[in-house]
């Protein structure tokens, strides 16, 4: 699937009935097939197809356990995230030294 530069991201109000890792998990496991394509290249959405979805919502108390629950997955993804890219970082800036020798590791 595939989307055009209209959608940018997703905002919930505060208040919302559900929360970001709700909306999250639901938008990546639904079946963009089934709205139909605005492209006859790839399967597509635009921002009035996504406006349009239909979203199945639970009780508030349910989604409410459900956040409490998967939030602190969502937060030790993240911060594994930061981590990769920290190391990432680290590598990039060491590796060249190391290749010219300009730092050398004793065995």
């Amino acid at each position: 699937m595939v989307t055009n530069e209209a959608i940018a991201h997703f905002k919930l109000p505060t208040d919302a009935a559900i929360s970001s890792e709700y909306i999250y998990l639901y938008l990546k496991s639904f079946d963009y097939s089934m709205l139909g394509s605005t492209s006859s290249i790839a399967d597509a959405v635009n921002s009035k197809t996504i406006r349009e979805m239909p979203i199945v919502v639970a009780s508030r108390s349910l989604i409410d356990r459900f956040t409490r629950s998967i939030a602190p997955l969502f937060m030790e993804m993240k911060n594994r995230q930061n981590e990769i890219a920290s190391l990432c970082a680290t590598r990039d800036a060491l590796l060249p030294k190391l290749l010219s020798g300009e730092i050398e590791v004793s065995p």
